[in-house]
């Protein structure tokens, strides 16, 4: 994929598979509904069947070759992955990133219903309207965000994440006739904050990492998704049985910290994964 095209490839890949999440969920829905226990089985041979057209794709794709300029004496190993620092450090702090991401969906069941008292169907409301707003917004979003260097918008994602998280710890002493629109208006903070950083941190990945080594580099940036996935629930639980709104407090203050640490690292990143090709100074 060109260079330039890889921030809109990735964010019309994350529209795509929002688009698939909420028709999915309603379909599901609706058939579970409609025909109870059938409805489970049809949809487990459903979903078998899209995993075969989606691997049937990718075998059938076409696929090339690398150019014989592209070949070099360099070790085809994770060894020279886990010697650039730089790329170690940008896949540290999208760790935290990926929290931010996560704790939405982690916390938002726990903290709707036994912190703030608020029906179940308010969960499942919120989740929805994050789910539309990405599949809609997410490619005309990448359009604006070209003249921008990536790693600032990376770190203007995590001060919004952090701001969401401080808005849902306020939750809590906000009157129960506001609090509907008020989590509405804080989810679609995190949904901006999401938007931004999606198909950002992905372009930055891929453009950081020398093609021939690029597969290695983006396994190893994966695993900060995976790792979150796994702390985030741990994490949450934990801060969740000691204050409700200690889990939003400290993730904020480390989402806050990331984005720092995203504008220090700026200097240390190839400039043009930093920049892109059609770079502008905002």
């Amino acid at each position: 994929t060109p260079s330039e095209e890889r921030d809109q490839w990735y964010g019309l890949a994350g529209a795509s598979q929002n688009a698939g999440i909420g028709i999915g969920s309603f379909i599901a829905g609706l058939l579970v509904a409609q025909t109870g226990g059938l409805g489970y089985s049809l949809l487990v041979i459903a979903n078998a069947l899209s995993f075969f057209l989606a691997a049937s794709l990718l075998i059938f794709s076409p696929h090339t070759t690398p150019h014989s300029h592209l070949k070099s004496s360099q070790p085809m190993n994770y060894r020279a992955v886990f010697q650039d620092h730089p790329f170690l450090a940008f896949t540290a702090v999208n760790v935290i990133f990926a929290l931010g991401s996560i704790l939405l969906s982690v916390g938002l069941p726990l903290y709707c219903v036994i912190a703030l008292h608020m029906p179940a169907w308010i969960i499942g409301s919120l989740l929805a309207c994050n789910t539309v707003l990405l599949a809609t917004m997410q490619t005309l979003l990448v359009q604006r965000l070209k003249p921008y260097r990536r790693t600032r918008v990376l770190a203007l994602a995590g001060g919004l994440w952090a701001g969401w998280c401080l808005l849902y710890a306020f939750a809590l002493i906000i009157p129960p006739i506001l609090r509907l629109p008020y989590l509405f208006g804080a989810t679609c903070l995190y949904t901006l904050a999401e938007l931004l950083h999606a198909p950002t941190s992905n372009a930055l990945a891929a453009e950081a990492s020398p093609e021939m080594l690029r597969g290695r580099y983006l396994a190893l940036f994966q695993m900060a998704f995976s790792l979150a996935s796994i702390l985030t629930p741990v994490l949450f639980t934990f801060l969740f049985t000691l204050s409700p709104s200690l889990p939003w407090l400290s993730g904020g203050m480390l989402l806050l910290c990331a984005s720092i640490a995203m504008y220090v690292l700026e200097r240390y990143l190839p400039v043009q994964a930093v920049r892109g090709v059609n770079f502008t100074e905002p």
